[in-house]
């Protein structure tokens, strides 16, 4: 229990430090059952976004968030499992 609960703190600090439309891009993502806070991959996103400089203006800020809004529409967990 203490690991999850570290595990969404942890989402929280990153999701508090992304910009407004990256925040969205993520949270939809997440509503959406595309990704889980269980695993990793969320996180290292995360984590890659804000290392890489996406989330440094509002153009790369912009330009990620359509990205992820790309990918969450187009890849079905459904069709393509991996």
């Amino acid at each position: 229990m203490k690991k999850l609960i570290a595990r969404a703190d942890f989402f929280k600090i990153m999701i508090d430090k992304m910009r407004l439309q990256l925040r969205y891009s993520i949270m939809a993502l997440v509503s959406e059952n595309r990704v889980t806070l269980f695993n990793d991959s969320l996180t290292n996103l995360m984590h890659s976004l804000l290392m890489k400089k996406w989330n440094d203006t509002e153009s790369t800020a912009n330009y990620a968030a359509f990205i992820i809004d790309k990918m969450h529409f187009e890849i079905d967990p459904v069709l393509r499992p991996n």
